[in-house]
């Protein structure tokens, strides 16, 4: 249960981290298939089996994407669009 827990807490403050400093679509389209295969490695190395293997590979994935769109948001609604 450790090991799920440190694959979706890094994915989330990936996601996160990619929100607030890149702020660009193509960067959420080319961590996810990085993350994708890492915590594939990561699963198979401590022998979940397939089926939990793509069930926690979507979780980690929804976890990257939701926060990454949470980062997003936040670094939209501090950005200074110039008015005064």
């Amino acid at each position: 249960m450790t090991v799920i827990s440190i694959l979706l807490g890094v994915n989330a403050s990936l996601g996160l981290v990619i929100g607030l400093v890149l702020f660009r679509a193509h960067a959420i389209v080319l961590a996810s298939p990085l993350v994708a295969l890492f915590s594939v490695a990561v699963l198979c190395h401590h022998r979940f089996g397939p089926v939990r293997e793509v069930l926690i590979l979507i979780g980690a994935l929804t976890a990257l994407q939701g926060f990454y769109l949470v980062g997003a948001f936040m670094r939209y609604l501090t950005m200074d669009d110039g008015r005064d």
